[in-house]
This record gives C-alpha cells, sequence and structure tokens, in this order.
C-alpha cells in the first residue's frame, strides 16, 4: 500500500468511528467533518515519520496509530465529561 492508500483508509476509519459513537457523543472531534481529515493525517503519519519497506509493517503502524489516536481522543472526551477523569479531577 501507499500514502494515499493509508490516508484514505485512516480517513474511512474516522468516519466509522463518528458513525458508531454518534449517539453517545457530542463534541466536534466526532463530527465527520472534523474527524475525517484527522483520520486521514493520521493514516498517513507513519509514512512521513519513518517509510517502511515492508508492507506488513506499514499496516501494523497505521492500526497501532490509529488505536493510539482513538484512546487519546477517547481519553479527552472522558475529561470533558461531568465525572472526568478519576486520576486528573474536573477540567
Amino acid at each position: 500500500m501507499n500514502g494515499p492508500t493509508h490516508q484514505f483508509a485512516g480517513a474511512i476509519a474516522a468516519l466509522a468511528i463518528t458513525q458508531i459513537d454518534a449517539e453517545d457523543k457530542s463534541t466536534t472531534l466526532h463530527h465527520p467533518a472534523a474527524a475525517i481529515p484527522i483520520g486521514a493525517f493520521l493514516g498517513r503519519l507513519p509514512d512521513m515519520i519513518e517509510p517502511s519497506q515492508d508492507n506488513a509493517e506499514k499496516l501494523l503502524q497505521v492500526l497501532l496509530l490509529l488505536c493510539g489516536a482513538a484512546y487519546l481522543s477517547h481519553l479527552a472526551s472522558d475529561a470533558l465529561t461531568r465525572k472526568s477523569l478519576p486520576l486528573l479531577g474536573k477540567l
């Protein structure tokens, strides 16, 4: 796979996440207009950081990056809720 394919996969993954979480979350990061460009950028980011020779390695990098980004966006969303994050308290 090449850079544009990774970029497209990141955009589609972000769109899918916004549609799955659409009813539960209402933050601006969960809106498709914000999530698709972010997902496209994150899908292309591993190619920009360190171009790899192996397709399996590229796929693993993209998957790990998307999982990390999804986890961080989930933490950011939770930090803005009424209960917030237990370790940080209310922001």
